[in-house]
């Protein structure tokens, strides 16, 4: 695998690229993702979310880079992680050793898959950005409706998550270019 995502991406489209390289798949960001969990544990966050037992879906769950960051950092244990990508499945269960959903971000907005389902936070690292508006909407809307906080890893300032798409923005931190971002459901009390 090339070292730019970018020119990957641009050689294989985003689909093409995770059907290509999904099953043995890494996050190179790994070290900075688990750097930016451990800073927003300084971070105002609501006690809720500092229990150790948070219910945590991984959304584009990846390799599991995000969530052996939260367990490492301590935000929940790996028996409360819930975990989906239809391409990368089968290098989350290699690296982290539980099995993942094959849920797609299409899955996801067109509902049913979370229907008997809610969790404290969902975690998107390096995904949500790669979604058009319109597609986002829908994944969002759905999300706030299972999910009572949504936190963002980016590598920049998209996605642009509005009131009107079922999150309120808390708060942003950016550690060593990566935009974490943290939301409130506002679908859920």
């Amino acid at each position: 695998m090339a070292h730019s995502m970018r020119k990957e991406y641009g050689e294989h489209g985003v689909v093409g690229f995770y059907e290509k390289y999904g099953k043995t798949y890494r996050n190179k960001h790994f070290p900075e993702i688990k750097r930016v969990m451990r800073h927003l544990l300084k971070s105002p966050l609501p006690d809720e979310l500092r229990s150790g037992t948070v219910k945590v879906l991984d959304l584009a769950c990846g390799s599991g880079e995000a969530t052996l960051a939260l367990v490492e950092t301590g935000w929940t244990s790996l028996e409360h992680v819930e975990a989906c990508d239809p391409f990368t499945f089968e290098a989350f269960q290699d690296q982290v050793g539980k099995p993942a959903f094959q849920w797609s971000f299409e899955d996801v907005a067109n509902a049913g898959v979370l229907d008997d389902r809610k969790y404290e936070l969902c975690v998107c690292s390096f995904a949500l950005h790669l979604l058009d508006t319109s597609k986002l909407h829908g994944v969002t809307f759905q999300l706030a409706s299972h999910c009572k906080y949504l936190l963002v890893l980016t590598p920049h300032k998209k996605p642009e998550i509005r009131s009107g798409m079922g999150f309120d923005l808390l708060f942003e931190v950016v550690h060593e270019r990566i935009h974490a971002r943290l939301y409130r459901s506002n679908a859920i009390e």
